[in-house]
């Protein structure tokens, strides 16, 4: 029984041998195909509209923590450095929100042109 399972699987190999198996990434998204079908061009849509969801942007109620910017507000434990702002401090190394929103803006923008640079590669 142990000759028939060692046997089987070298006489497959050896028939395959001369076989070409061109098989998609079933994971993750393949760079060369992926604006080829309307679903994954449509996903690609989406991505750009989901960068305005990251936390330097509209997520995580960014806009309503502006307020600790501000006189009106302070944000005691400095998440996002927003007493930083308030107090006058932010420089361009402080980081925080700053810092967050112009990478998730830029990363939105980068989505954008990548869709519009292969938008036309849709069958």
């Amino acid at each position: 029984m142990k000759r028939i399972q060692i046997i089987i699987p070298v006489l497959l190999g050896a028939f395959c041998t001369g076989c070409d198996l061109d098989i998609e990434p079933q994971d993750r998204y393949d760079q060369q195909t992926f604006w080829y079908s309307a679903k994954a061009a449509e996903g690609g849509l989406t991505g750009c509209y989901n960068a305005l969801l990251e936390n330097g942007i509209y997520g995580r109620a960014a806009v309503y923590w502006e307020d600790d910017a501000t006189p009106n507000g302070y944000n005691f434990s400095n998440d996002d450095s927003w007493t930083t702002i308030a107090n006058g401090a932010q420089t361009a190394t402080s980081g925080g929100i700053i810092a967050n929103r112009w990478s998730h803006a830029y990363k939105g923008i980068g989505r954008c042109n990548t869709l519009l640079d292969n938008i036309d590669l849709n069958r």
